[in-house]
C-alpha cells in the first residue's frame, strides 16, 4: 500500500489520550500526548469531519484494540462497503449478525496495516456490533470497550434500520511478547475523508 494513500498513526506510552485532526491522504506519525478526558473537543459538531475513537488495552502477553465510528463511515475509514452490513433495500439485516460477526470484524480490518516494534502484526476480531446512536454506550475506558462488543443493548428493530442511524464498535486482540513496544495503525482513509482521531492507551484494564 502506498504510503500515500492513507494515514498513520503511532500510539506508545504515556498512557492517556491522543486528538488529532487531518484530511487524508496526509501521512500522519504522531506520538502520544496526554490529556484528560473532558479536555478532548468533540467533532460532532463540525461538519463533515468523522470521530473515530480507538482504545488500546495493552497486557503482558497481548494487545487488544477496540473502535468506535458511525456506521456509515466504515467505507470512508476502512474501505469496508456499506453492503457488507446492508440488504438491497439499503437497510441492515440484523439477522445476519445473531451468529457471530468475527468474519465482518476481520473484513473491515483487512485493509489496515499495524505493526509492533515495527513489526508486522495480526490481529483477530473478536466482535462487530452497532448501537442505535442515541443509546450508543459510554466508549472512554477500555472496559466500555469490552462491554460495547459484547453487550446489546436493544432488541432488533421493528423497522428497518439505516447504517446512519447506527454507531459501530468492534474490537481485535493480537497476541505479542512485545505488548508494551511502539504500536502504529496505518488506515486505508478514503482521499477526500476528513477524519478526528482520538488513542486512549491502558494498561491491565480487563
Amino acid at each position: 500500500m502506498n504510503a500515500s494513500s492513507g494515514v498513520q498513526l503511532n500510539a506508545g506510552a504515556p498512557v492517556g489520550t491522543m486528538l488529532k485532526s487531518f484530511g487524508a491522504p496526509l501521512l500522519l506519525l504522531a506520538t502520544l500526548l496526554y490529556f484528560a478526558v473532558h479536555q478532548i473537543p468533540s467533532s460532532s459538531q463540525q461538519t463533515g469531519i468523522t470521530d473515530l475513537v480507538v482504545l488500546v488495552e495493552r497486557k503482558d502477553d497481548s494487545i487488544e484494540l477496540y473502535f468506535r465510528l458511525a456506521a456509515d463511515r466504515l467505507d470512508d475509514v476502512f474501505r469496508f462497503p456499506e453492503n457488507q452490513m446492508t440488504g438491497t433495500n439499503g437497510t441492515v439485516e440484523f439477522s445476519n449478525l445473531e451468529n457471530g460477526t468475527f468474519d465482518l470484524g476481520d473484513k473491515m480490518f483487512s485493509e489496515v496495516i499495524t505493526t509492533i516494534d515495527g513489526e508486522i502484526a495480526k490481529f483477530e476480531a473478536m466482535s462487530m456490533m452497532v448501537h442505535l446512536n442515541e443509546i450508543a454506550p459510554n466508549f472512554t475506558d477500555a472496559v466500555d470497550g469490552m462491554l460495547a462488543i459484547s453487550v446489546c443493548n436493544t432488541a432488533a428493530p421493528l423497522s428497518p434500520l439505516t447504517l446512519a442511524q447506527l454507531t459501530s464498535f468492534s474490537g481485535f486482540i493480537a497476541y505479542t511478547s512485545k505488548a508494551d513496544q511502539p504500536l502504529r495503525f496505518k488506515f486505508p482513509v478514503k482521499s477526500d475523508a476528513k477524519l478526528n482521531v482520538r488513542i486512549r492507551e491502558f494498561k491491565n484494564r480487563i
